[in-house]
């Protein structure tokens, strides 16, 4: 058996294409970062190597910008790289509200989850620190509108003011970036019904959920033909959607490993719909499979299905990594 390593995460840094042998040299240079900038108050976060550039994401304090020199001596030999090849850019946290100016302009759809429920603020929720990530990768200040609404299903959305507000909206803007998460609220309903309480693949249970896929297969084809016929030039991102009753149990627990076959099969008909009409697609339901007990509020009491902080940086991190 071979085996090649395409990315190693690693603490705070991430290496995509890196070789094995290059992840203990990599680690001491971060260190050495680290050390070099110390003097200045500043303070590494995060380093991302990509085929052509080197990002370091850090604090400092002051409000002076570090020393460029000091920060490739830090790395080592880098091909020859002078301080004028280090360009500095400032960065704010997540915004706190749903609207931010800059242009182009990132445009966020979805339900509860674009709209940040379960944590404290927009400031938490997977849109506003997308808008962040997306700002500092690219190195534009984006402006956002999150036209999030709590409850939204694929009906709704088609039926009510989301879609047609946000079309209204980007009419007149430059928009770069949408994201667009639903679905969840078309299929949770029924898994939390009577009917679905004992044992999903019950005839009446597996009815529901048939005659809900089948209704959602024809909405989300509509959304996404609207969203790419009015931002042709835009790169669209679809958020598969999460199951909160994944616990772990899967193995043991028959209506978990039955509704994460619903939630399967609910992003299956969305990634069918999406490949047809050009839409990226985000793994969200992946990395937070058997994880809810931790990202998401199913252990409190009352029971909620919504994700904490830990949860939304999950789904941040399946937007990004789906980007190209």
């Amino acid at each position: 058996v071979e085996a090649e390593l395409l990315e190693a995460d690693v603490g705070m840094f991430t290496m995509p294409g890196f070789a094995r042998d290059a992840v203990e040299d990599m680690i001491g240079r971060v260190a050495d970062l680290n050390r070099a900038l110390a003097d200045e108050g500043a303070d590494v976060q995060s380093v991302v190597i990509g085929d052509d550039s080197i990002t370091v994401t850090g604090v400092a304090s002051g409000g002076d910008t570090v020393n460029a020199e000091l920060m490739l001596a830090a790395f080592g030999n880098l091909g020859g790289l002078v301080g004028a090849d280090v360009t500095f850019t400032e960065y704010e946290p997540g915004v706190a509200t749903a609207a931010a100016e800059g242009s182009p302009v990132y445009l966020a759809l979805g339900d509860s989850l674009a709209a940040a429920v379960g944590v404290d603020g927009y400031a938490e929720g997977y849109v506003s620190q997308v808008h962040r990530e997306l700002s500092l990768r690219d190195g534009v200040v984006y402006g956002l509108r999150n036209f999030g609404i709590s409850g939204e299903t694929t009906g709704t959305m088609l039926r009510g003011s989301q879609l047609d507000d946000a079309l209204a909206f980007g009419d007149s803007q430059d928009v770069a970036y949408v994201t667009i998460d639903i679905g969840a609220n078309d299929l949770l309903g029924h898994l939390a019904s009577s009917d679905c309480a004992d044992d999903i693949l019950a005839p009446a249970c597996a009815s529901r959920i048939e005659l809900s896929l089948a209704a959602y297969a024809e909405n989300i084809d509509e959304i996404f033909e609207v969203i790419t016929d009015s931002f042709p030039d835009a790169t669209i991102i679809f958020l598969e959607a999460f199951n909160p009753f994944s616990l772990g149990f899967e193995e043991q627990v028959a209506f978990e490993a039955q509704s994460n076959q619903a939630l399967i099969s609910l992003n299956s008909i969305a990634a069918t719909a999406a490949d047809q009409h050009g839409v990226i697609v985000a793994d969200g339901f992946t990395p937070m499979r058997g994880t809810t007990t931790v990202t998401t509020h199913m252990t409190d009491t009352p029971p909620d299905i919504h994700p904490n902080e830990t949860g939304y940086d999950v789904l941040t991190h399946a937007i990004m990594s789906a980007l190209p």
